[in-house]
């Protein structure tokens, strides 16, 4: 017997004057937001079977997925904009149309006829991982998967700090990523909060943008733009809350991120494959705790996370439990490596090797047939040596990266990660002579 699916709503039609997302001196009212977004569906419907969302605009790229969504098209999120890439894809989605910021400021709004609605079990987003362990992989997410996950990150968030009703975002992270996609547009679509639609890089822009935006104001960014932040020595605006995600926090990082923004640093775990899985607040030493309606279940073969889909979904990591809703991250599998008959995480050699003084950015890694860990390390004005000894303290020495070359800068994507692709290609590029 067929069971039939009942359409849901996109967003909720109540609060229509509210502001979803802003920019400098402009404000988009939820009502506004949904005429924008009628207006892409009906450019879309029957055009496409999928789209390329590129919007950088955090407000356009808002309006192309609602627009996608009403009209059926599944959004295609990739892991970054280089040619190559998107050549790669394109050839895996023939027809399908790219979405840009120019695209959706020609499209013209439209008076929604009743309430948007959206099949709950579209495949509303196919995101990309980032590539940081191989080759970039697709993550189909359903709608209802994503508005349940929304729904669990509000409820923690709103909890820990006390609402975030009336509240304005900042995020340095792409909403094409898992975490700027969670927080920075889906929070603001089904919540009485609001984003602003740029993406500021520079500290001193990002503390500009949160001092133009009233109170209450949080920001949402990485653990390398977080500690960009706290070296700039600007003046920071009042924050309810600092929301880092896309690689592990170091305790001290958010002990002095603390200090010299004044606010708390609350921490994410999850991936593109799972989305938000739990919180912690990192500088005051607390473990994971999973968001309400999660639940791990440790396994011969690994841990597995229920709630966040259909099926029970194995995780990467290594994990302790500490009850049932508490647990401490070990590692990953593919992290450890094993020479001379010694173990050791990448991870955490990485973390040594960045605290070292002087040392800007760096990557411990295993290169392709290598038998022993190699590395790029950016330290201006410190001689490989110095770095190699100072490490040495710390590691024992057959995990010291041999060889370890200086480079300008490593090249890190949108949200910090290195894909393991172009971790190997920089280090080809540092072997050859001349």
């Amino acid at each position: 017997m067929k069971t039939t699916r009942l359409n849901t709503p996109l967003l909720d039609s109540s609060g229509g004057e509210e502001v979803v997302f802003s920019s400098r001196g402009q404000h988009l009212s939820r009502r506004d937001f949904l005429a924008l977004a009628h207006g892409v569906a009906a450019r879309l419907r029957g055009a496409t079977r999928a789209v390329f969302n590129l919007c950088e605009d955090r407000t356009q790229f808002a309006a192309g997925l609602v627009g996608a969504l009403e009209a059926g098209v599944t959004t295609l999120l990739p892991p970054n904009r280089a040619p190559r890439t998107l050549e790669q894809l394109s050839a895996d989605w023939p027809g399908a149309l790219f979405v840009d910021d120019d695209f959706i400021r020609q499209t013209l709004p439209r008076v929604p006829e009743g309430s948007a609605s959206v099949d709950p079990e579209l495949d509303a987003v196919i995101l990309y991982t980032s590539g940081s362990t191989g080759t970039p992989k697709p993550q189909p997410k359903r709608w209802s998967g994503l508005l349940a996950g929304s729904q669990r990150i509000h409820a923690r968030l709103a909890a820990l700090v006390g609402g975030l009703d009336g509240l304005h975002l900042v995020a340095t992270v792409p909403p094409q990523h898992m975490f700027g996609l969670e927080t920075s547009i889906l929070l603001p679509l089904h919540h009485a909060l609001s984003a602003f639609s740029g993406r500021p890089f520079y500290p001193a822009d990002v503390a500009d943008t949160l001092a133009t935006l009233p109170e209450p104001r949080a920001l949402v960014t990485t653990p390398l733009h977080l500690r960009a932040c706290i070296e700039a020595g600007v003046k920071w605006p009042k924050l309810e809350f600092i929301l880092s995600a896309t690689d592990v926090l170091p305790l001290e990082l958010a002990q002095q991120a603390e200090a010299v923004m004044g606010a708390p640093v609350l921490e994410i775990y999850g991936s593109s494959e799972t989305g938000a899985v739990a919180t912690r607040r990192t500088a005051c030493g607390e473990a994971w705790r999973l968001l309400d309606g999660l639940h791990l279940e440790m396994t011969a073969s690994g841990p597995r996370l229920h709630g966040v889909g259909p099926a029970p979904l194995a995780l990467n990591d290594r994990i302790q439990l500490l009850g049932d809703e508490h647990f401490e991250l070990l590692g990953r599998d593919s992290d450890l490596v094993n020479v001379a008959g010694k173990r050791a995480s990448l991870a955490d050699l990485n973390l040594k090797l960045r605290q070292i003084e002087g040392v800007e950015d760096g990557v411990i890694f295993m290169p392709e047939g290598g038998e022993r860990p190699a590395g790029l390390v950016v330290a201006p004005g410190l001689p490989t040596r110095a770095v190699l000894n100072a490490l040495a303290e710390h590691v024992d020495p057959v995990f010291l990266p041999r060889p370890l070359y200086r480079v300008n800068a490593l090249p890190r994507n949108e949200t910090g990660k290195l894909a393991h692709q172009d971790v190997l290609r920089l280090f080809d590029q540092q072997r050859r002579p001349g």
